[in-house]
């Protein structure tokens, strides 16, 4: 949802320390904060002013800390946001990889996103997924610098919703080496559409134009009668440590953080064939098909992509 002003000059009163580590607000229960701006961007980031100093936070962590009271919105029109009551910092699954070579397999786990490793995570997503990803190759969107631009932005604005995961080696129950990644995000009805065509970077709109007529197939919030469900805008894991069934794991953690959550659906739109095939394997049914020759209708040539259909897919928990 865009803000579009007219909640200056509020004043907030902190209850609870920031629940999210990687916010440098430096709130506690004490302080006062005057908002001075509410940013339109899509994360919306707010300037507050404290003992003469100014930063930005996100609206999102502002509100899990219990700090904005008085701000004039809606409760049902705020976006979603991890709820402090689940601190950041869990574990969602822990495995063995396959041995190979004679060697056993390396132990794993998947946890989310430290505040620490979120350059990092992001960084992977830019270098691995955006080259693997069928869409992304056949668009070439590495050399459109708007494009990925704007991808990292929505990716950063998706991370402050606090529910992304990621897949370490572990040792001594530690982990230790990043190796995968998945930006998760939970869409509920009260979402803002956004305007395709004002969307930065000609390479993400076509593709952006991709997902959105596959999501449209189907109403998902319709479909299982629910008010929020769980997607994802990308996973990716290091070459290296593939074949070591790490994005299948990854894809059923998505069942025990939407149990935590009170989540009861999960809906994605796999563009690859991989990925729609670990899918199928942990649960996920064919909601809808789009030939990629069909997006010829709106002059985006997809001719040439190794996979041939994007699939929209779902389950309950």
């Amino acid at each position: 949802m865009a803000l579009k002003g007219g909640y200056r000059n509020t004043i907030c009163r902190g209850i609870d320390p920031p629940p999210f580590p990687w916010a440098k607000s430096g709130v506690d229960s004490k302080d006062e904060i005057k908002m001075v701006n509410l940013g339109p961007s899509r994360s919306e980031r707010i300037t507050i002013s404290k003992t003469g100093n100014t930063s930005a936070v996100p609206l999102v962590l502002l509100m899990s800390m219990g700090v904005v009271e008085h701000l004039g919105v809606p409760a049902a029109q705020m976006p979603w946001y991890r709820p402090s009551s689940v601190p950041v910092g869990k574990v969602w699954c822990r495995f063995k990889g396959r041995d190979k070579n004679g060697q056993p397999g390396k132990m794993y786990q998947i946890r989310d996103m430290e505040s620490s490793d979120r350059k990092r995570c992001l960084d992977m997503m830019e270098e691995t997924f955006l080259n693997d990803e069928p869409l992304c190759q056949i668009l070439d969107i590495k050399s459109d610098i708007e494009s990925v631009t704007t991808i990292r932005n929505n990716w950063e604005s998706y991370a402050d919703q606090g529910i992304c995961i990621a897949c370490y080696t572990e040792k001594d129950g530690m982990p230790e080496e990043l190796v995968g990644f998945n930006i998760l995000v939970v869409k509920t009805t009260d979402d803002n559409e956004e305007d395709i065509n004002n969307v930065a970077g000609e390479s993400w709109r076509k593709l952006l134009k991709t997902l959105v007529r596959a999501e449209n197939l189907v109403d998902v919030f319709e479909y299982y009668g629910v008010d929020k469900y769980l997607t994802s805008s990308g996973l990716t894991v290091l070459p290296e440590h593939r074949g070591q069934n790490i994005g299948a794991k990854i894809i059923a953690a998505r069942e025990a953080i939407c149990n935590t959550f009170g989540i009861k659906a999960a809906a994605t739109v796999f563009t690859a064939r991989s990925s729609q095939v670990l899918a199928a394997k942990c649960g996920y049914q064919q909601l809808a098909v789009l030939l990629y020759e069909r997006m010829l209708e709106e002059g985006i040539d997809l001719t040439g992509c190794d996979t041939l259909t994007a699939i929209l897919m779902g389950r309950t928990y």
